[in-house]
């Protein structure tokens, strides 16, 4: 072992091995057989940090740590109270490199990712450990310097770091003349004090397995907060912890209210809101969403049944199918029997589903179509125009109603072009004997241009934001809507 100073670097703890010259416990340089004893590194933590040490076990092949060993070295660290972060390195589709070129040539791309990520061990300014974890897995134990040790400047300095060995590995590597191009995937996790060095080296390989191509990292912290958050989802659900607001629906010539939308909502134990894009990707993700459409289906109903028991005005409320609700054998079953449950009649429920979902299974989906109009149930296609349904299919289906993608409707008042496809739209649902609801009114203008177009109904932040049920009932009945000074004039 030596320790061997170079220009521009600050500390310089060296361990000399075969091939290549690695960075163990702090930056690597080149192998000298004149060592200076473990311990006589230079310069703030690593004054303290001994170099790998004798009978430590290695990789033979590549000369790193093997698993073992770069736990074991790791775990001196934290015997030093030092935080690292843990970088868990794989090579996608090594297995085939090694069957389509042989193993001798794969056991030179892993020589040469070994010495590429000593190099970029040998770059920093801080403290690396490298190791041969797998059998195509490296790893790298990073300790920032003392001027970025605050959690924000730590994580910087990690992902500069990280940034450094992805340029690293994207360049093509020359193995025996042969050209090669390497992808890698990567996860991270923070090795605290009190925590187990080969736990952090777990969870690094866990976050990892998120990756996928391209130069995304995946932290352990962020992947476990999604699984956390995962449970306490699938607890809110079963837990009948989710509730709905509800997005009134006005008629477009008279501005009466005439339905509502049922919106999930999730509040968390200490008050704070989850945001739906956040949780209903998370139940898409994590296979919930069928019992999280279940949830909101139950609430609707539950809110329907209570303003029927109080003797109030009823209007329907529409729920969003996802697509494996939509594509369930038993849907229609399930509707009917959750309808009489709460003994709603069908006309006051009403179910939105995309175009992309009336696409799959088109002859199964329907049948299922036919089973629920036979119901009594509404039916509409929500988003319409961002899929791609043929106008033969659109005729086909037996739905009620047409609702205008809102992305359509923020450009009709600048844009001639999604004015015209929006009366279209129009005229489409009209000649086919639908309504048509147009979504995401923000303006007067955009409301007085889709009053012009004839377009029936309208829902939007500049009609009615969300609201809980309690609120929605008193708007029922009411002649003097918060939204009626819209349409106090005629288009």
């Amino acid at each position: 072992m030596n320790v061997h100073k170079r220009a521009n670097e600050k500390v310089t703890c060296l361990v000399g091995l075969p091939r290549p010259h690695v960075a163990v416990g702090a930056v690597a340089g080149a192998a000298n057989q004149d060592a200076e004893p473990a311990g006589a590194c230079a310069g703030g933590v690593a004054e303290a940090m001994p170099a790998v040490r004798p009978g430590a076990r290695l990789d033979p092949l590549t000369g790193l740590p093997d698993r073992s060993g770069f736990i074991a070295e790791v775990r001196m660290l934290q015997n030093l109270g030092i935080t690292a972060t843990v970088i868990a390195l794989d090579i996608e589709e090594f297995t085939e490199i090694n069957e389509a070129f042989g193993l001798e040539l794969g056991d030179g791309l892993l020589r040469a990712v070994a010495d590429r990520c000593a190099q970029v061990g040998r770059s920093l300014n801080g403290h690396c450990v490298v190791g041969r974890v797998g059998a195509d897995e490296f790893a790298l134990a990073l300790v920032p310097p003392a001027g970025e040790t605050e959690d924000a400047a730590a994580a910087a300095w990690v992902e500069d770091i990280v940034l450094h060995l992805q340029d690293a590995l994207a360049t093509p590597f020359d193995i025996n003349g042969q050209q090669l191009d390497v992808r890698v995937v990567i996860g991270q996790a923070w090795l605290a004090r009190g925590s187990d060095a080969a736990e952090a080296l777990q969870h690094a390989v866990f976050a990892r397995r998120f990756g996928g191509h391209g130069r995304v990292v995946h932290s352990y912290e962020e992947k476990h907060g999604e699984r956390r958050l995962t449970q306490a989802l699938h607890e809110a659900i079963t837990g009948c912890r989710i509730d709905i607001a509800l997005q009134p629906k006005i008629s477009l010539a008279t501005g009466e209210l005439v339905g509502l939308e049922a919106l999930a909502r999730w509040r968390l134990a200490d008050g704070e809101q989850v945001p739906p894009n956040i949780f209903i990707a998370l139940a898409e993700r994590h296979n919930l969403i069928t019992q999280l459409g279940e949830r909101v289906l139950t609430r609707a109903l539950e809110t329907l049944a209570s303003w029927g028991q109080e003797g109030s005005l009823r209007v329907p409320i529409a729920v969003n199918f996802s697509a494996m609700q939509f594509h369930d054998d038993q849907i229609v079953t399930h509707v009917a029997q959750a309808l009489e449950q709460h003994g709603v009649p069908p006309e006051l429920l009403e179910l939105e589903l995309t175009e992309s979902k009336l696409l799959g299974h088109a002859e199964s989906a329907m049948r299922t179509l036919h089973g629920l109009r036979a119901l009594g149930v509404c039916l509409s296609i929500d988003d319409f125009g961002t899929g791609y349904s043929s106008l033969n299919y659109l005729r086909r289906v037996p739905v009620h109603r047409l609702k205008i993608d809102g992305s359509f409707v923020r450009g009709i008042a600048n844009e001639p072009g999604a004015r015209e496809i929006v009366h279209l739209l129009i005229q489409l649902a009209h000649n086919l004997n639908l309504q048509c609801v147009a979504e995401g009114i923000e303006t007067r203008e955009q409301l007085a241009l889709l009053r012009e177009m004839g377009c029936d109904e309208g829902q939007g932040f500049l009609l009615a934001t969300p609201m809980s049920p309690w609120a929605a009932a008193r708007h029922l009945g009411q002649k003097k809507a918060p939204w009626m000074p819209l349409f106090a004039q005629h288009p």
